[in-house]
């Protein structure tokens, strides 16, 4: 049929967009309009980390997710995070009214076509929470990160260079401390195998 066959497209079409939009890839921008009317672009965050969140306020585990994603921008805003929310509520008065009770305070795309709202169909988006976090940049750092993971991300995007740079020096040097002791034990484990394999050699 003409639905079924729109789908298929459409999951090809899907897939396709979400293997190009992968860690180290330059996000594509857009220029739109949010909800209140004023224009909404990536241009005007350039120079800052961005959360681009895709929700819904039908969606219970965006609604489960939004205190972290709450908490992590009230904590790492004043060191340039922020937030772009692309909503695929049908009722915008009912956005705006959870916008308003929840005191949630950046900008927000809807244009109230659900599933085919035209951000979803662009960024190849297919289940919400969705996100996808931005460097300073506009290269994407990673995809549908939440919880901890969102936290610990954006805190390390939004560090000062010099301090970055140590942490992710001694997060590395931690990773190879842990990997050690296997690695020692692979190394023993090898020349074990190699001197029983010298002993059973037959001898002439």
């Amino acid at each position: 049929t003409e639905e079924a066959i729109r789908v298929l497209e459409r999951k090809i079409q899907t897939q396709r967009v979400q293997r190009a939009l992968i860690p180290g890839a330059k996000f594509p921008t857009f220029v739109e309009t949010d909800i209140n009317g004023k224009p909404l672009s990536l241009e005007k965050y350039k120079g800052k980390v961005v959360l681009v969140d895709f929700w819904a306020t039908w969606c219970v585990p965006c609604l489960i997710d939004m205190p972290n994603v709450i908490k992590t921008y009230e904590q790492r805003h004043q060191r340039g995070f922020e937030v772009i929310g692309i909503s695929l509520d049908v009722d915008q008065a009912k956005l705006q009214s959870f916008i308003k009770d929840k005191n949630i305070p950046w900008q927000q795309y809807c244009d109230g076509k659900y599933w085919d709202t035209k951000l979803v169909l662009k960024y190849g988006v297919e289940a919400v929470p969705y996100n996808y976090l931005l460097d300073r940049k506009g290269n994407i750092v990673a995809v549908n990160l939440h919880g901890e993971q969102l936290e610990q991300a954006v805190a390390m995007e939004t560090m000062p260079g010099l301090q970055r740079m140590l942490t992710s020096g001694v997060r590395a040097t931690d990773d190879v401390v842990r990997r050690a002791p296997y690695s020692t034990l692979a190394v023993v484990f090898l020349l074990g195998l190699f001197a029983g394999a010298l002993f059973m050699r037959p001898r002439r």
